[in-house]
């Protein structure tokens, strides 16, 4: 009985064991078969890995490799298809700032900061240019940087601009201009030196006056006990000293029928005060015309010279140029129309402005604000 029992064990064991072998034997060809039959799902071959079945993990190809980008000054190498990095950037090569252009990479063109100031000073021959990146105005800011807007004030449209050879504008002024009323049925004539001594009246001395500016009237004089500087209003100054013009013979009778005359004379002004950099506000000028007592005459004298080869002229309330080419070149140079037949108001302040402009570019000669 034990003996069967136990022969009936051995067999069933044997059993399983052949049960787990045809299992085992069922599952690896199952599995073979089931890898040979796949319909592979491939995902698309990277940078590091081939082309690969998302279900059975079967490869098909190679992996494609980096395609790297060259480093740049913010980004290390880098590949174009997975992003993958090597090394490290390059970091910006900056060229240091000009007038022109801020702190610039030379490298990829990226900027730091804000680009330099120009610097403008005045030269010997009375042209504007930088010390820092060392041009003239006129290269910087182009030919045409006043014209359209000196156009555009005067209601003219002006054709060219005038600039001298130096490589810049130069700054023509009005210094020493005045307005001489000739009191020529008092004249005398000297007949040793022959000149006329011809009195006359300051009627005005041009410079930067108004809201702009203050004009003051010094008489120096060297006389024994009465010397030093006086200040004196314009109307003192005809009223308290007898002001004298020398005149030669043969310009004298050119000035036959002309009472006025526009002229440099032997006078000195100095502009003595400027005060503030803001044209539109604070920009204020005060200019002193000294005079030279004469200490030979006892009575308050003060004798003038007169450039007559280079004067304008009133007639009949009318003013005319009278090929005054100093004036001629302040017309040009500042874009003020001046033509004949102007009204002495309105030559008034044509000199006005011309004085303006000029101020304006010494304080600052880049500003386009140029109103009065």
């Amino acid at each position: 009985m034990l003996k069967k029992e136990k022969e009936g064990n051995e067999m069933k064991k044997k059993i399983f064991l052949i049960l787990i072998l045809i299992m085992i034997t069922t599952l690896v060809s199952c599995k073979k078969e089931t890898k040979k039959g796949c319909e592979h799902t491939f995902q698309e071959a990277t940078c590091t890995q081939a082309k690969t079945c998302s279900k059975c993990g079967a490869t098909e190809g190679e992996a494609l490799g980096h395609t790297f980008q060259e480093a740049t000054c913010t980004q290390a190498k880098t590949c174009t298809r997975c992003g993958a990095a090597e090394g490290e950037a390059l970091g910006h090569t900056f060229q240091e700032a000009t007038c022109q252009a801020p702190k610039t990479c030379s490298r990829c063109g990226a900027t730091e900061g804000a680009a330099l100031q120009h610097n403008y000073v005045l030269n010997a021959q009375g042209n504007y240019f930088c010390t820092i990146c060392k041009k003239h105005i006129v290269d910087i800011l182009g030919k045409n940087y006043f014209l359209n807007k000196f156009s555009e004030m005067d209601g003219y449209q002006y054709e060219k601009v005038n600039y001298c050879n130096f490589g810049g504008p130069r700054i023509p002024v009005l210094d020493n201009f005045a307005r001489y009323k000739l009191l020529k049925e008092q004249a005398v004539f000297d007949e040793e030196k022959q000149v006329y001594l011809v009195p006359i009246i300051i009627e005005k001395a041009y410079a930067l006056d108004k809201d702009k500016g203050d004009i003051e009237y010094v008489v120096q004089s060297a006389k024994p006990g009465n010397s030093g500087s006086k200040k004196v209003t314009l109307d003192e100054l005809n009223s308290e000293y007898n002001i004298y013009v020398t005149i030669s013979k043969p310009n004298y009778e050119k000035l036959a029928n002309i009472d006025t005359i526009i002229s440099i004379a032997s006078v000195k002004t100095e502009e003595s005060e400027r005060v503030g950099n803001d044209i539109t506000e604070t920009f204020h000028t005060k200019t002193s015309y000294l005079f030279e007592e004469d200490i030979d005459i006892e009575e308050p004298t003060i004798k003038l010279a007169i450039g007559l080869d280079n004067y304008s002229y009133i007639k009949d309330g009318k003013f005319y140029i009278n090929n005054n080419e100093h004036l001629e070149l302040i017309a040009k140079y500042y874009y003020q129309l001046l033509h004949d037949g102007m009204t002495v108001e309105e030559f008034d302040e044509w000199a006005f402005i011309a004085h303006y402009r000029r101020v304006m570019r010494l304080i600052d000669p880049t500003s386009l604000d140029l109103s009065k």
